[in-house]
This record gives structure tokens, sequence and C-alpha cells, in this order.
């Protein structure tokens, strides 16, 4: 292996490329008439053959225990005030699951989570603002002085006298406010930085072969999304004819008419009577010619004596009568 790559199949991504990007094209064209790259070359070949390869979108995970946080202003303002439409940031936050996650080059991991306002759990800056918690009441309740006048002035008089009492408001309206869906940065976080990075870790562990999705309520009840499977292919029954005696004959009309053997007809017959809703292909071919034409149900009609179906042949509608030949 080359010194700078991941695997050698980093290699072979460059001999191969046939993109539009310039510089990796200059890398191909370097190794091609030169032999090979600087280190550091085979470094930025290294990144973008990473960056080339599919992600792998693993099922979102709920946690069995919510993990608070404290989040900085950035993702308290843009990423839930401004977002949600807030008149203040929500700092304080708990994450129930996990829909995405991955980690840069620089080691800072990244999170899609989806979260609800944490009214308490212990915190060691404002919930509202972000700011130190300087005094007994702004400690007991996580809302410092300044926060508590400006945005709970009916229930201010308690902050000092009951903070317990003056706390039991904000929860209640943050309860309101229901899950959110933020990203967030691992570097964003100003509190339990360790609880966030382990359930990081937890989520991108996953087997992406077993595990199974899931798809959460409104109520925050998971739910397994079961695989769809695909489609049956239709079912054929191909048919030959005597290539020395053609037994189509057409009418004035421009529609076909065959008769075949009584043995043939039933078996047809037996076949298509059982078709409903699936799919089937009558194909005809004709051997010395191999002209194919397909006669794809919906059937138009069936009785004891005539199959009548209609096909395709060269893009033109085929109508075809089987008559039971005794």
């Amino acid at each position: 292996m080359l010194a700078g790559l991941s695997n050698d199949d980093c290699l072979v991504w460059l001999q191969t490329y046939t993109g539009q990007d310039v510089f990796i094209s200059s890398l191909k064209d370097q190794l091609i008439n030169k032999g090979g790259l600087s280190s550091v070359q085979w470094k930025m070949a290294d990144k973008n053959y990473r960056n080339s390869l599919p992600k792998v979108q693993l099922p979102t995970m709920d946690l069995k225990a919510p993990v608070p946080i404290m989040v900085n202003r950035t993702a308290a303002f843009k990423e839930i005030r401004d977002k949600y439409k807030l008149q203040y940031g929500v700092f304080a936050l708990k994450i129930t699951s996990i829909h995405n996650a991955g980690v840069a080059r620089n080691g800072n991991r990244w999170a899609e989570i989806e979260v609800v306002a944490d009214g308490d759990s212990p915190v060691n800056a404002c919930r509202v603002c972000g700011k130190t918690l300087t005094d007994h009441a702004s400690v007991v309740t996580g809302i410092g002085s300044v926060c508590a006048k400006k945005y709970f002035p009916a229930s201010y008089a308690l902050y000092k006298k009951n903070p317990q009492q003056f706390i039991a408001p904000f929860k209640a309206e943050v309860a309101k406010l229901g899950k959110m869906k933020i990203k967030v940065w691992q570097k964003q976080i100003t509190q339990n930085v360790t609880h966030f990075v382990d359930a990081v870790e937890l989520f991108m562990k996953q087997d992406p072969n077993t595990a199974t999705p899931v798809r959460v309520d409104a109520m925050g009840t998971p739910t397994p999304v079961m695989p769809v499977a695909p489609p049956k292919p239709p079912t054929v029954n191909e048919i030959y004819w005597d290539a020395n005696a053609e037994p189509w004959t057409i009418t004035e009309n421009g529609t076909y008419v065959w008769e075949m053997n009584s043995k043939m007809y039933l078996s047809i017959f037996k076949n298509l009577e059982f078709v409903g809703g699936t799919r089937y292909i009558l194909r005809v071919t004709n051997i010395l010619t191999q002209n194919v034409v397909d006669f794809v149900t919906p059937v138009v009609s069936i009785n004891a004596d005539v199959i009548s179906m209609q096909g395709y042949h060269n893009g033109k509608l085929i109508n075809l009568h089987i008559h039971n030949k005794a």
C-alpha cells in the first residue's frame, strides 16, 4: 500500500477516474504520465476517493434513556430559537433519538438528533440564555434572574422566595414545545460532552445489514419499518408454433385469429383463468422468423371456445383471438 492511502482501492479508482473534477483529473494524468504522486498528493487523492464512496444511512436509534446535554449559543439560537420561532433560546436539552451522525476529519462528531427541552436535569448555565449561574435561586431553577424577570414576570415574585414553585411554569411551557429536530456538533456541547460522544458512537456502531429501521410517531412510539418486498416478475408462458405452418390468419379489420389444437389451447386457458390481478405474459414466438409478440394481462376476455387478448409488435396493437381447434 502506498503511503497516505487508506487502501489500494484508491489507486484503482484514480487510474480509472472518468469524472469532471479538474483536480482529480490532473492527479490521474500525473500518475499515468510520471508514474507516481507526492505524499501530499496521495493524501488528497485518498481524501477524494473516500468522499466518492456511497454513504451508508443507518436506521434511527431511539435512546432507552434520554441523554441530557447543554448546548452553546449558536445551537440554542440558530437551531432552536430561530428555527422554531421562540422568544428565547433553549440551552438545556434531552436527546431522545439519533437520526444520523458522523465524525469530521478533525475528530469533531456531529449528529442529527431529536430532542426535548430539559427542565429537570442540573445545569451549569442558564437554560434560557446560557450565561453562568451565580446566586442560589438561579442554581436551583437553572434560570438566571434577568431571564426569570424578562420571560416569566407573572411568577417572578416566587423566584427567590420559592424557586421550586417558580420553575413549574417554565417546565410546563417548554413541555409544550414537544420534540425538536436539530443538528449539533460536539464542539457545541457545553455540558455532558461524554454522554453525547457515547450516544453518537453507539449509533455509528450499528450494523446496517442487521439493524431494523424504526419510525417514531407523534407520541414518540417507535415502530419497526418492515422492508417492502420487490414486485414479483411477471409469469411468462412461452408458446412456439410450427415454422412451416404459420397459424395466424388476419381478418379485414386487422384482427389476428389463431387456431390451435385442444391440448395446447386448454393449457393456455388453464393458466390464464387464474391470472387475477397478477402480471402474466403469453409470449408467442415464430420459430422460423423469431418474431415475438407479448400479450400481457389483463386479458380482454376468456370463454370456453375463444381466448381474446391484446399485444404489441413493433409498436402495433394486435388483437388476437385464439380458437379451440377440435
